[in-house]
């Protein structure tokens, strides 16, 4: 008997395969299969097929993903470093480092010009292109892990981020305009409700600047240039034209994520708090009056 036989899964299949398990001569003798996940052609003895035609890529992936499995590993990473992931380990982490300075030389390989030669090589050959990414793969991945299409949206990544810098350097990594401190400063002297800045949870990776969500209330201080306050822009270059069409879409996007969610945001153009400081603020406290008294009566 030889690989020949290819297994697709089917009925029949299954019956033959049991067939022949009992007989020891043919535990050791190797079948072609389809593997019914991935549906690549794979080849193992017959005995390592167990109840599931599964190429070995699938088998692992399965078996890693088993809850059971990933309780252990926590378990036993635990024990031995004191964390839960093996690459969060201060000693694992040095000693890759390690590995890597006597092998190539570099603590890190990905620096090395072999390795991104060898990497445009790998990718020339797939796809075509030295230089492939396949972003929209990665946007998938980013969605279903995330809810979001950039993992660099996530609260979790800037709070990362930013725990880094505020570590290395000593001061946060967070970007706050004079202007935004200011109005948050006043919001929070009229308002004795809970207060939220710059949060990237509630939009799904776009920032709310100053959140009230008791009422359903957010701010978002626009600066002139940051936001293209287009007042002030006439532009004939077309460079900077596409920079402010970019910018004014983001915005608009932003404004329709706040009403599919019923948040009403106010926008404080930088110029206004600056010249006509007094009536902004009278403003922002006739628009907080009025969700309170809306608030209290429904």
């Amino acid at each position: 008997m030889s690989n020949n036989i290819l297994f697709i899964n089917d009925s029949n299949d299954l019956n033959y395969y049991n067939s022949l398990k009992p007989h020891y001569k043919y535990k050791r003798l190797k079948f072609k299969f389809k593997c019914k996940l991935c549906g690549n052609i794979s080849i193992k003895n017959l005995e390592s097929i167990n109840d599931e035609f599964l190429c070995n890529s699938c088998s692992c992936i399965i078996a890693f993903n088993q809850n059971n499995i990933q309780e252990k590993k926590k378990h036993t990473c635990l024990i031995k470093y004191g964390v839960n992931n093996v690459a969060k380990s201060n000693e694992i982490k040095e000693k890759i480092k390690n590995t890597n300075i006597k092998k190539y030389g570099s603590d890190c390989i990905f620096q090395l010009d072999e390795f991104k030669n060898k990497s445009k090589e790998t990718k020339l050959i797939k796809y075509g292109n030295p230089y492939f990414v396949n972003h929209e793969k990665a946007k998938e991945t980013c969605i279903k892990r995330y809810g979001v299409d950039n993992y660099a949206k996530t609260q979790e990544c800037q709070d990362k981020i930013n725990k880094t810098i505020l570590e290395r350097y000593g001061k946060s990594g967070i970007m706050i305009s004079k202007g935004e401190i200011e109005l948050y400063n006043y919001i929070n002297s009229i308002y004795i409700g809970n207060i939220i800045r710059n949060n990237r949870d509630i939009l799904k990776g776009r920032e709310l600047d100053i959140y009230l969500p008791d009422i359903m209330l957010a701010f978002e201080y626009d600066g002139t240039y940051w936001h293209a306050d287009p007042r002030f822009y006439n532009i004939t270059n077309l460079n900077e034209q596409q920079r402010l069409k970019n910018n004014w879409v983001r915005d608009k996007e932003k404004d329709i994520l706040c009403e599919n969610l019923n948040i009403q945001l106010v926008r404080v153009k930088e110029y206004d708090w600056i010249n006509n400081n007094e009536y902004e603020k009278l403003r922002i406290k006739e628009i907080i009056e009025n969700k309170l008294l809306f608030k209290n009566n429904y």
